[in-house]
């Protein structure tokens, strides 16, 4: 095959093994599984397993030994090792201390043991299968033992980080005391494998010795030097701005050589590209920076051509007899007992509840693309046949799999928002009132805050619950992407840092929350559940936003919150203020949201120190609902006066002509209007008739009301009585 042909081979088999990786990723998201799980299965069927089961010779014919695949899976190794370096976090390890250590080495330990008397006990089994031309085989016991139980010991950090930063567990202390065992599980477990391939490669403890210290030499060479000429390059990154050409090529080059280096000391390249990585200045912009340029073309070029020649040596029908499927089942169980066992006992044994320890027990168990890397380096060097190789492919796979049902099984979505929020601040205490503010657009963010304050009235103590949810981002895939989220939600925190301390003033307590959400109308929901919150406060103009997505966030709160939502629509940007003379206009469409609205329209009224004007039905064909509608408008203000203390003020809009053309004249010398949702709200673009009118006509700022309808039953037979509807929970004060 001359070059021509070698490239136009190259150029094809990368088109399908880009396209089957993604396609199968896609496919693994969409089921709940990382996208690594479908990426490793795109290289099994482009292998003898399925591929090779249509016809024996066609991945040879599609993927000819002469094109340099394997090159290329080796160059993405060392970089995704790479990636992984750079998120190794010691500041994180620390913060937990001797619980992590404790949790990290009796995950390590029991594994090792495991895996090295399973070694021993399949020796038989590796050797009854094929081993890479090339390679030195058989393995001695020892060498292939050992190599077992290292590979047992392996956590998969990038895969567990992934599911608790999209769970949002990472955020409570089961979470941080998981990711932060893991970190030291990582570190420890690559020390070990470094260890046994130095051995492998050098074939006795004693030339292994030689090894070892050059690895030492190495490592501290890389620990001084390596990290004083890397905060060097961050500082001129800092000075600059922005990341150059020249910084992308000495991090690069930087990168090569160390994993240059520890190939030639015999410990594989992968160990110098993680050690470069975990000395890079993990929280400068540079590094930020730096990781998104080298990430697209690794996950989306370089770590599928991997998965591809792992494919290609993984032939899952050489398991063609009853033993060897129980020799697979009996390393599964293995695997799973002893990091259930090690990390499940060990995290109860240190104060962690028995829900709690099967959830760290089940992710320590995540090994996915990590466990595959070791795998491969064990069939490079002859110490794992196809057999064993395809055996361990298909425990990576399932340790990885069951780790999310499990988590999510053990770990209720609403039980994991109300162990963020106790995690985020002081602990929920009995208040008068409670609201949730959902907080996006910080134009806005101010107005919206004044207006829940207002919506307390005079009730104390308060409360206000704020809180920024931000959609979960394209996941980094094969990286956890903690300190990006972390920085984005940090951001956020304090950005709502002045909204407290202007609550405080206001004599309100507050606090911030803010985490990544899936569904982030579901969450608002769950949160407002969890909390006892009396009500949601949501704005209507988010410039980030195209309104038809407000429109979908709002109608979702509004079918999920099990308290009453208010929306603020401000389109001047006035905000809720007080101003000598006016009073707030409460308009009534006679629906069953009348209630909530009214007794919301008093409290901000006693918070202006101000009066209430009470504006006569309003039906969605903008006509005055019958005659004797003064009368009952009279009665319904006395009973409000009474249960508020509140002056109510009966207002008649109109006998005859459009109404709500008289309530757009009536409020330009309001405060705020106060109307509940139309009763067909859900198939309007925005609140129902005449709610949707009136908030885009009124002339002063507008809260629509939709009413939870829970409240005493003496104050809803009340307003049930005066025809003011269901009625709110935030009435219940």
């Amino acid at each position: 095959m001359d070059h021509g042909e070698i490239l136009l081979y190259l150029l094809l088999d990368l088109v399908i093994v880009i396209a089957a990786a993604r396609s199968f990723g896609w496919a693994a998201r969409r089921v709940g599984q990382p996208a690594v799980v479908g990426e490793i299965m795109a290289g099994i069927i482009l292998g003898p397993t399925i591929l090779g089961r249509i016809d024996a010779d066609l991945p040879g014919e599609i993927f000819p030994a002469e094109v340099p695949l394997r090159q290329i899976a080796d160059l993405g190794l060392v970089f995704f090792m790479f990636l992984v370096g750079l998120e190794l976090d010691t500041k994180m390890v620390r913060a937990q201390g001797r619980r992590a250590l404790q949790i990290s080495l009796s995950g390590i330990v029991l594994p090792l043991i495991g895996g090295i008397a399973l070694g021993y006990f399949l020796v038989d089994v590796n050797l009854g299968g094929e081993f890479l031309e090339g390679t030195d085989f058989p393995p001695d016991d020892f060498s292939f033992a050992l190599f077992l139980g290292a590979a047992m010991c392996i956590t998969a950090f990038p895969v567990l980080a992934r599911i608790l930063v999209e769970t949002g567990l990472y955020k409570t202390p089961v979470g941080a005391a998981t990711l932060c065992a893991a970190a030291v599980d990582d570190v420890c477990a690559w020390i070990l494998l470094a260890a046994v391939v130095g051995l492998v490669q050098t074939g006795s403890v004693a030339e292994a010795g030689e090894v070892f210290a050059l690895t030492f030499v190495f490592i501290v060479f890389m620990v001084t030097v390596g990290r004083w000429l890397l905060s060097r390059l961050a500082a001129r990154y800092d000075a600059t701005g922005h990341l150059t050409i020249d910084m992308v090529a000495a991090v690069i080059g930087g990168v090569l050589l160390a994993a240059l280096a520890t190939e030639e000391i015999g410990i594989h390249s992968i160990f110098g590209a993680f050690i470069f990585g975990a000395i890079m200045p993990s929280r400068a912009g540079m590094t930020r920076e730096l990781t998104d340029k080298i990430e697209d073309f690794t996950v989306i070029v370089l770590l599928p051509v991997f998965f591809l020649v792992a494919g290609l040596r993984t032939n899952l029908f050489t398991l063609d007899s009853p033993s060897l499927i129980a020799y697979l089942l009996l390393i599964i169980a293995v695997a799973i007992v002893g990091k259930f066992a090690g990390c499940g006992l060990a995290a109860r044994l240190t104060g962690a509840s028995w829900r709690d320890s099967v959830i760290i027990g089940s992710l320590m168990n995540t090994r996915g693309l990590t466990e595959l890397v070791i795998l491969s380096i064990g069939l490079s060097l002859g110490v794992l046949s196809d057999r064993l190789f395809a055996m361990m492919v298909i425990m990576a796979l399932v340790t990885t799999l069951i780790a999310a049902p499990i988590v999510n099984r053990m770990m209720p979505r609403e039980r994991l928002l109300r162990e963020i929020a106790e995690a985020e601040g002081e602990p929920q205490v009995p208040v008068a009132s409670r609201i949730l503010v959902a907080l996006g657009n910080p134009a806005n963010a101010g107005y919206l805050v004044d207006a829940a304050i207002r919506m307390m009235g005079s009730r104390r103590p308060a409360e206000l619950l704020l809180v920024r949810l931000i959609p979960t981002p394209r996941a980094p895939e094969f990286r956890t992407g903690l300190l990006d989220e972390e920085s984005q939600v940090d951001a956020a925190v304090e950005s709502m840092r002045h909204f407290v301390e202007h609550a405080e003033a206001a004599g309100v307590k507050a606090r911030p929350l803010s985490f990544l959400s899936p569904d982030v109308g579901r969450d608002l929901a769950r949160v407002a559940g969890e909390q006892s919150c009396d009500a949601m406060l949501l704005g209507w103009h988010r410039a980030s936003l195209e309104q038809g997505v407000v429109t979908a966030l709002v109608h979702r709160a509004f079918r999920l919150a099990p308290c009453d939502v208010a929306v603020f629509v401000d389109r001047v940007g006035m905000g809720v203020q007080h101003v000598e003379g006016r009073a707030v206009l409460t308009v009534l469409s006679g629906g069953k949201h009348d209630g909530a609205a009214a007794l919301i329209g008093t409290h901000i009224a006693s918070s202006l120190s101000t009066s209430m004007r009470l504006a006569g039905y309003v039906s969605a064909a903008d006509e005055v609902r019958g005659d004797g509608d003064s009368e009952k408008l009279a009665l319904q203000a006395d009973s409000l006066r009474s249960l508020s203390g509140v002056w109510v003020v009966p207002e008649v809009l109109s006998t005859d002509g459009d109404a709500i053309a008289a309530a757009v004249v009536g409020s330009t010398e309001a405060s705020v209007a106060v109307v509940g949702v139309g009763d067909e709200w859900s198939t309007d673009a925005a609140f129902g008739q005449p709610a949707s009118r009136l908030s885009e006509e009124l002339s002063c700022p507008v809260l629509v009301v939709r009413a939870a309808g829970e409240i005493p039953p003496e104050t809803g037979n009340l307003l049930s009585k005066l025809g003011l509807g269901s009625g709110s929970k935030v009435a219940s004060a």
